[in-house]
Parts: C-alpha cells; structure tokens; sequence
C-alpha cells in the first residue's frame, strides 16, 4: 500500500517539475530548511538531557 502513495507523490512532484521548475525549487528549499530546523531542535532537546537517551 505504501508503494501506492509513493508513486502518487513521486508522480506529483514530477508534473509540478515540469509546470513549473521556480515553483519546485521552492517547495524543496522549504522542506529542507524545516527538516534542517526540526534536526537541529530535536538535537538541542536531547543534548538537554543526556539520561533520557536509552542504550
């Protein structure tokens, strides 16, 4: 089933690609910068305390 919705998304990106090449580069610049913040959070959490992490 995930394949389903991996081929969708895939398909999607792909046409937006090539509608519309500024509009794409965008919407990766976005994503990347989230997930760039989301790592460097999630790294700031878990330096804060070092017992939570299990070994």
């Amino acid at each position: 089933m995930p394949v389903i919705f991996i081929l969708a998304y895939l398909f999607v990106a792909v046409s937006i690609t090539i509608a519309d090449f500024k509009a794409a580069i965008t919407g990766t610049a976005v994503l990347a910068a989230f997930v760039l913040i989301y790592f460097l959070l999630h790294l700031k959490k878990n330096s804060a305390n070092p017992s939570d992490k299990l070994i």
